[in-house]
């Protein structure tokens, strides 16, 4: 897919290397400042993004930075000034565009650790930068208060972090073509259409996740109940098993009980029938 120079800090980042030689061999021999383009760390592509598909906080934030940046060159220069609600505001659209990013990075599919997430607020914390906004390859550090002592002479000014110098600009930097911005529309497009099928794709596992979790769930539920159940069969099964044997036991004791008296019962008739014989013959 032809992208612009623009567009190579816009595409997904696994995509920037692939999209960058193509654009460099689109350019045939202007193509060699493209072919040396850094390809940015993961939290300069994430605050890259922020300016490209969240323009709206992007601005928000730009402009609390130059108002807080004001209201110290105003304090430095013995003015009044409400400084604690110009950092606030500041803080504030921090918060609201690190949000952002998180979104971002998660709608990507990339992996938003604690390095990551810390490194893109402290770009957060030193924009404005100088260089091309969205093209970020490196995170910036926060500038420190110290520098703010040049906004006491020239205090209209705004005092911007030094960052690393940016490649010339490419030929490709003049107005772009009809034909380049129909280019750079279905780029859009399909970076829209991408990230739409991403953030579908990301909600049907969380719902797969939820749903075999619960499944999992009730699955533990009736292996509980299936266990307690055979451990209480079990249990009056060894009742049972001793119960069996002591009726055995006394199943034999009553056995050899009535063949005793079984055999009493013969002696005795014997001697009844000898007696009656015997007097039947007087």
């Amino acid at each position: 897919m032809a992208v612009n120079v623009d567009g190579l800090y816009r595409v997904p980042l696994a995509d920037f290397t692939r999209a960058r030689n193509e654009l460099a061999r689109q350019a045939g021999k202007a193509g060699a400042p493209i072919r040396k383009l850094q390809k940015p760390n993961v939290p300069a592509w994430a605050v890259n993004q922020l300016y490209w598909h969240r323009r709206a906080s992007w601005d928000r934030l730009l402009d609390a930075a130059r108002a807080l940046r004001s209201a110290h060159g105003r304090r430095l220069s013995g003015r009044e000034v409400d400084l604690d609600a110009a950092e606030a505001g500041h803080q504030a659209a921090i918060r609201a565009a690190a949000d952002e990013i998180r979104a971002l990075l998660r709608e990507a599919g990339e992996v938003a650790s604690a390095a990551t997430r810390s490194a893109a607020i402290e770009t957060l914390q030193a924009l404005p930068a100088t260089g091309p906004p969205g093209r970020l390859t490196r995170p910036l550090k926060p500038m420190g208060l110290e520098a703010l002592a040049g906004l006491v002479r020239g205090a209209g000014s705004l005092l911007r972090p030094v960052t690393r110098p940016h490649l010339p600009e490419p030929e490709s930097a003049r107005p772009p073509t009809k034909r380049e911005r129909d280019r750079q529309s279905k780029a859009e497009t399909a970076d829209r259409r991408e990230a739409e099928r991403r953030k579908r794709e990301t909600a049907g596992l969380a719902r797969q996740l939820r749903e075999a979790r619960t499944a999992e769930r009730r699955a533990q539920a009736d292996l509980t109940r299936a266990r307690e159940a055979l451990a209480r069969i079990e249990r009056e099964h060894g009742h049972l098993s001793e119960k069996l044997k002591f009726l055995e036991k006394q199943r034999g004791q009553a056995t050899a009980e009535v063949r005793s008296k079984e055999q009493r019962l013969s002696g005795a008739a014997g001697t009844r029938d000898a007696i009656e014989h015997r007097r039947n013959g007087l």
